[in-house]
């Protein structure tokens, strides 16, 4: 991703979620270098989808990664139960 453009994380889950909690223990945004990066995040109106942003300027690294751990809890009351991972590589 060229560095002049902005991104943002949406995480679509398959069930409705509790919406009244964000799930920052379970969401984490890390630097290439291990650093854990500051979020902002919210709920979009669907209650299936959890958007994520840096709140820190990430001009100067090279990659970034979201980890989602198990834990976030549907409105049904299920927990997830598997661990997601994503890498993006921004370009120089």
């Amino acid at each position: 991703m060229p560095r002049q453009q902005s991104f943002k994380f949406e995480i679509t889950f398959s069930d409705n979620m509790v919406t009244d909690v964000l799930p920052r223990e379970y969401v984490t945004l890390v630097s290439k270098d291990g650093y854990t990066l500051p979020t902002h995040m919210y709920w979009n109106e669907n209650s299936r989808t959890l958007t994520v942003r840096s709140k820190v300027s990430i001009d100067k690294e090279s990659a970034v990664s979201l980890y989602v751990a198990p834990g976030i809890t549907a409105a049904n009351g299920n927990k997830s139960r598997e661990m997601y991972d994503i890498t993006v590589n921004i370009l120089r």
